[in-house]
């Protein structure tokens, strides 16, 4: 459960260096789209952090 004062994420965003982005709209089904994509959540405030940032979680 997402806790108030939280932002919604907006969109979510398949990102890869030298690539567009693919955005999935709320009623997409998030596919893999191989080595180097990463999935970044997009709020109102911005990108969230990816896990790359915080590699004691991997």
């Amino acid at each position: 459960r997402i806790g108030s004062g939280v932002p919604s994420a907006l969109y979510i965003a398949a990102v890869k260096q030298g690539e567009e982005p693919i955005i999935f709209g709320p009623n997409s089904i998030l596919v893999d789209y191989g080595a180097g994509w990463k999935l970044q959540t997009v709020t109102s405030q911005g990108v969230e952090p990816t896990l790359e940032q915080f590699p004691m979680l991997l």
